[in-house]
């Protein structure tokens, strides 16, 4: 989490939902499974700005997706 803290976010949005995820990591930036609704429960956003700004991420390199989730209830 610590390394979010480095990173100057345009947005405090942004800050947060990074925080967020960097919560749900393990220690070495893996295994980030969080669902989008809790994402932007936990933001204080709406689900479009946490999907948004995850693509911004993936886009920009902070997050690499590994496997593809939302395939159905429970799987983030």
């Amino acid at each position: 989490m610590t390394l979010v803290w480095k990173v100057p976010f345009p947005t405090s949005t942004q800050m947060v939902i990074a925080l967020k995820l960097a919560d749900h990591a393990e220690d070495d930036g893996s295994k980030i499974y969080p669902g989008r609704a809790s994402l932007a429960v936990r933001a204080r956003c709406s689900e479009s700005t946490v999907k948004s700004t995850l693509k911004l991420f993936r886009e920009s390199g902070l997050l690499v997706v590994v496997e593809e989730g939302g395939k159905g209830p429970h799987h983030t």
